[in-house]
């Protein structure tokens, strides 16, 4: 194949040309056997007005274009570069669809060669990216893209990445790259001519499985240099220590339980936890819901020494580890899924490079997701001893026998606690986020299942008249206790809840309920008894008697509950079941059987009171120690609270919603940029986002909604990234799990305190205990559990990059005697009440 390429990047109105959406910028870039050797750059006249959005997002005016050529005056210049070349863009399909929309207008014949879109190869070769996005891209490679959203910079930077790309695929083994070529030819793209040079041998720095995949060899220190390195380590770490650092140190030595609120920026705690573990020759597991504390922890110990890495390790649960037995299976399986196709071949590149085999370092599709489900770890895929050393899981259990500091999930830690395996001679834990590890204690305890888990179980299986019919009683089922969940319910809502009780529902309806899961419960057993697949058998036989335990066991020490998305299909329904209080089980399963469990959040305590976390982890009879540590030193500027908000009913408040959107618009002409708003659900948000847009000057406001897209969280904060001003609407809940750490927003709304709903299932039933007990379940209950979330969430909005401006919309904060617990969850908080336009006016 010739190896001469254009890369071509485009500037539109917007993102159809059979809308007629014009191309506003070309940009060209020439690549000759691997060197630039032309460019090409022109603004083209749309012969139309170019919208305030692309004007934002690009920086291209509309006198810019006025004065350009037509794309008729440039298509000649173009032809010519694109004769006999490949064409190549980050998004191809994006890029080509405007190409060959003009060259046909113009006259001209359309692009018929290859084409290589740099996303596809790039989500290939660099399966461990978070982001695809050309400007992450050159952030990685460390390239100068000046001016993202320019076709000129935006060519460069696109075929800068191109080149380093190809140069990746020189560096594959020859066996990985023979097995891409062979099935890539499903792509979108040509990428499949790419792969046919022969590239490096795989005995080098690879080892052969079942002669089919090339996988990274994983050198070893040996033990005597490992001993050596620790020693020259715990001199160093003494040297970086701080106060709260000896304190943690001594906790965990003084064989002590206890709880310590400290702000999210204090990750070094782990150096009290490393040093622990060195003076006495133990390890200290951390459990943790985001990997923040690892990675800060791995980059301070690689300062201090470069071969120290041994000692920290991390192990999850099986279903994260890739199985090389089922993956190998799976691989020689023809398959025209896109999603399917792409996730081999991230695999394939993957299994060259990583170390651990742990799903969370890839960057996987929703479609490879479901790939993953079959051929994990927790498969059921028996291992030889021989294949030991190859499997990711047995891996990770070694390195955790040479480690220091073992992080790990709540999930997992929640299933050592009861099935110890990995950490049965461990003694001392630090946990953080309290309130997630809890919530993962229950779960683990639980049983859950949804239509979508059986759904996908069922279609992973061949396509037989018996499981044909067991899809169909499952259709029917779930669609039953849809129906039977609306009718016990009021409407209105995008999600409802419905708690039942087993013994106690008694209408036709729950029992037609029953009959129908009866039904499904014998097609399934019917289809286990046709399986061939002891591993697939395993685990649909496990759905099943979940799935009948949820409908027919009485369990009174536990809550089940209907979980329906109205927006989603009719038979969209996920069941639970959870214990009513862990709290007796975590102290007789853990802190009886432990020496130290160190609980580590940025809120635990109420008006400097930790009884409610106490109480709600089993803590109470340990006499824990309790340790705050204050943000010192920080003003913030400011905590404003409009005094003149309409009340918030319970009822319908169209002129709070109309109210609110108005001022959020207000507050972005005024402060600009980036502004977090939080809602208390996803009825209020909708409501505040439809009236912002509603508003005249809307069309100029970038307005991210949670409620208006899908996909991960961070998702939503990308979709704000480029622009200077922007309001983003999530709820209270995205904003306690997401890490804001390095995202620039300049200013927190809190339209609604964070009160839990009193119709979900897990907040009645501890309101009913409470209130069993003649306790008042406002006060030791609502109460705390709101100021927990309100400090978790303020506490996440500080780690953001940004002046720091905090907006309360919600007038209880002053007018309840309760509000100053909430504001007292603010540190150093500088509070000012006054109208909305009083407030503004008097800012800087």
């Amino acid at each position: 194949m010739k190896q001469r390429f254009v890369v071509l990047d485009l500037e539109t109105t917007g993102n159809t040309p059979k809308k007629n959406d014009k191309i506003i910028q070309v940009g060209a870039v020439l690549i000759e056997d691997g060197e630039i050797v032309e460019r090409f750059a022109s603004f083209v006249n749309p012969q139309c007005t170019i919208p305030p959005f692309i004007e934002q997002l690009t920086n291209i005016n509309q006198e810019m274009v006025d004065r350009a050529p037509t794309f008729a005056q440039i298509a000649p210049m173009l032809c010519e570069m694109l004769r006999g070349s490949s064409l190549v863009a980050h998004n191809v399909p994006f890029d080509l669809s405007f190409l060959q929309h003009e060259l046909k207008a113009s006259g001209h014949p359309t692009f018929s060669g290859n084409t290589f879109d740099t996303v596809e190869l790039a989500r290939i070769l660099l399966p461990t990216q978070k982001s695809y996005k050309l400007t992450d891209l050159s952030i990685f490679y460390k390239l100068n893209h000046d001016n993202p959203h320019r076709a000129d910079s935006d060519a460069e930077a696109t075929a800068i990445v191109f080149l380093k790309l190809l140069e990746k695929i020189q560096k594959l083994p020859s066996i990985t790259i023979r097995q891409l070529h062979t099935f890539l030819h499903s792509m979108k793209s040509d990428i499949h001519l790419l792969f046919q040079e022969k590239g490096v041998s795989a005995s080098l720095s690879h080892v052969l499985y079942d002669e089919k995949l090339a996988i990274r060899k994983v050198s070893q220190q040996p033990i005597e240099e490992q001993a050596i390195t620790k020693s020259n380590l715990l001199t160093k770490v003494k040297g970086q220590l701080n106060l709260f650092d000896k304190d943690l140190s001594a906790l965990l030595d003084a064989r002590q339980h206890g709880l310590l609120e400290i702000p999210p920026s204090y990750k070094l705690h782990t150096f009290g936890a490393l040093l622990f573990a060195l003076v006495n020759n133990k390890k200290v597991v951390i459990s943790a819901t985001t990997l923040e504390t690892k990675n800060a922890l791995e980059k301070q110990v690689s300062s201090l020494s470069n071969k120290a890495a041994f000692l920290l390790s991390e192990i999850k649960g099986k279903y994260y580890y890739l199985s090389l037995a089922r993956f190998v299976t799976v691989l020689a399986e023809n398959d025209d899924n896109y999603d399917a196709v792409l996730t081999k071949a991230q695999i394939l590149v993957w299994l060259t490079e990583t170390e651990t085999g742990d799903m969370q370092e890839l960057s996987l599709s929703s479609g490879g997701r479901l790939l993953w489900d079959s051929i994990n770890c927790s498969y059921g895929v028996s291992i030889n001893e021989s294949e030991e050393e190859l499997c990711f899981y047995v891996r990770a259990k070694n390195r955790v026998e040479n480690a220091s500091i073992v992080f790990t999930n709540h999930m997992f830690l929640a299933k050592e606690i009861w099935k110890p395996e990995a950490f049965m001679q461990i003694e001392h834990f630090l946990v953080e986020d309290a309130s997630a590890f809890h919530q993962s204690v229950s779960r683990f305890l639980g049983k859950e299942i949804s239509y979508l888990d059986l759904y996908f179980a069922l279609s992973r299986l061949k396509e037989t008249p018996v499981v044909q019919q067991a899809k169909e009683e499952l259709d029917e089922a779930f669609r039953l206790i849809r129906s039977y969940c609306l009718l016990r319910t009021k409407t209105g809502q995008s999600r409802v809840i419905y708690r039942y009780d087993v013994l106690k529902e008694k209408s036709p309806g729950w029992y037609a309920v029953l009959e129908a899961a009866q039904r499904l419960y014998m097609k399934l057993t019917e289809v286990l008894l046709s399986m061939e697949k002891e591993a697939e058998a395993t685990a649909l036989k496990q759905m099943r008697d979940t799935f009948n335990a949820l409908l027919f066991s009485d369990d009174h020490q536990s809550l089940n509950w209907f979980d329906v998305h109205i927006k989603g299909a009719r038979n969209s329904v996920t069941i639970h079941e959870q214990p009513l209080d862990v709290s007796h089980n975590l102290a007789e399963k853990f802190y009886q059987q432990k020496s130290s469990v160190l609980f580590i959040s940025p809120a635990l305590s109420v008006d400097n009171n930790f009884d409610y976390m106490l109480e709600e982890l089993g803590l109470t009879d340990f006499y824990p120690k309790t340790i705050s540590v204050e943000n010192a030193g920080t003003d913030y500027p400011g905590v404003f609270i409009p005094t003149d908000m309409p009340a918030i009913t319970r009822g319908k408040n169209e002129a709070f919603n109309e109210i609110a959107a108005m001022q959020l618009l207000e507050l972005l002409e005024d402060r600009g940029g980036r502004i977090l708003v939080t809602f208390s659900s996803l009825e209020m948000l909708s409501s505040v986002y439809q009236a912002i847009k509603s508003l005249p000057n809307a069309f100029e406001t970038v307005v991210v909604s949670q409620s208006s897209m899908s996909g991960g969280k961070q998702k939503i904060l990308k979709a704000a990234a480029n622009f200077e001003k922007a309001i983003l609407l999530v709820t209270n809940g995205f904003l306690e799990e997401i890490n804001l750490q390095g995202e620039k927003i300049d200013t927190l709304v809190v339209m609604r305190l964070p009160f839990k709903s009193m119709d979900e299932p897990v907040m009645a039933a501890k309101i009913s205990t409470i209130e069993s007990q003649g306790r008042n379940s406002f006060a030791d209950v609502s109460l705390p559990i709101a100021v927990l979330r309100f400090k978790t969430m303020i506490s996440q909005f500080l780690e953001a990059e940004g002046p720091k401006e905090i907006f309360i919309f919600d007038k209880r904060v002053v007018e309840k005697r309760y509000g100053n617990s909430f504001l007292a969850a603010i540190p150093n908080a500088i509070i000012k009440k006054d109208s909305f336009f009083s407030i503004i006016n008097s800012m800087d």
